[in-house]
């Protein structure tokens, strides 16, 4: 079993932007709040919603990861005969499924849930021009390790943090 470390005793970090720490943002993308665009411009980025990758915070160094408070007021879609698609806010119902949708796939992986109502900014490793190319990376290395396995499970955590703690 790998040792997991959500840092629960980390503060968010701001990148340098100032005074925004309650102000909402109506927006469901995370590149529209401020911090995640000055992470950016530092080398750091954002780790997109997809599930399969909700644990990887929890096993990237602690010295190239960072978190920004999630601040955005995230939306639905509502279609109803006859009427034109409404664009809804979420409800405390909805923020609260979607954490649970993705601790119920983190339990899968024998990964104790995340803390809610962050967005993770991460930065690659040398050699490395994205997040995404660093994540294809241990895709195909877990791939070619479990013999083209791709239900992930508590081995792909595991690839993954072996895999990190040699890049970075």
């Amino acid at each position: 079993m790998v040792d997991v470390d959500w840092g629960f005793d980390e503060e968010p970090d701001d990148f340098g932007v100032r005074g925004l720490q309650w102000v909402p943002v109506d927006s469901d993308h995370a590149d529209d709040l401020e911090e995640v665009a000055a992470a950016r411009r530092q080398g750091w980025f954002p780790l997109g919603e997809a599930p399969l990758w909700c644990f990887v915070p929890a096993v990237w160094p602690r010295a190239a990861r960072a978190w920004i408070r999630d601040r955005r007021v995230r939306h639905a879609s509502r279609q109803r005969t006859g009427k034109p698609v409404e664009r809804l806010p979420w409800t405390a119902a909805d923020y609260s499924e979607t954490e649970n949708d993705y601790n119920r796939f983190l339990d899968g992986l024998l990964v104790p849930p995340r803390p809610g109502g962050r967005i993770w900014v991460l930065r690659p490793p040398a050699g490395f021009n994205t997040l995404q190319d660093v994540l294809d990376d241990i895709w195909s290395g877990w791939e070619e390790a479990s013999g083209g396995e791709t239900t992930p499970g508590p081995e792909l955590v595991e690839h993954a943090a072996r895999r990190l703690r040699e890049l970075l």
